[in-house]
């Protein structure tokens, strides 16, 4: 009776060291799925972004060292319009674009505006 006891226990071991590993490896990889993403600091503002609808191709070039974001048409690249201060456009570090939006982000004041296409109408964030 001493062996299968012995034999018992050795499995008993077994089945709990593995239990063990597979409890430590889930609480792992979700501590490891939830931790926060840090962005990357190196990584590029994006400035340009590419807008197509039925009657637009336009290419949006935003240029932090003059704070003015520059529309072009894409298929022959003349500029089409250009806002800046006296559109109300201050601090332009990048522009993300989404659909029928550009959002404005200024870092330096931590503010970001949206910016509606095809009319080039800025439109308060809280309204998307």
């Amino acid at each position: 009776m001493g062996a299968h006891l012995q034999m018992y226990a050795r499995t008993y071991r077994r089945w709990l060291g593995l239990g063990l590993l597979t409890l430590a490896t889930a609480w792992f990889m979700a501590a490891w799925w939830r931790a926060p993403r840090v962005p990357d600091i190196n990584a590029p503002a994006r400035t340009l972004a590419h807008w197509k609808d039925a009657s637009h191709d336009w290419l949006l070039l935003a240029n932090p060292a003059s704070d003015e974001l520059v529309v072009y048409d894409a298929t022959d690249g003349r500029p089409l319009r250009r806002l800046g201060a006296a559109d109300g456009l201050t601090g332009i570090d990048s522009i993300v674009q989404e659909g029928q939006w550009v959002l404005v982000v200024d870092q330096r004041h931590r503010t970001a505006r949206a910016l509606k296409l095809p009319q080039l109408q800025w439109v308060s964030l809280a309204s998307l």
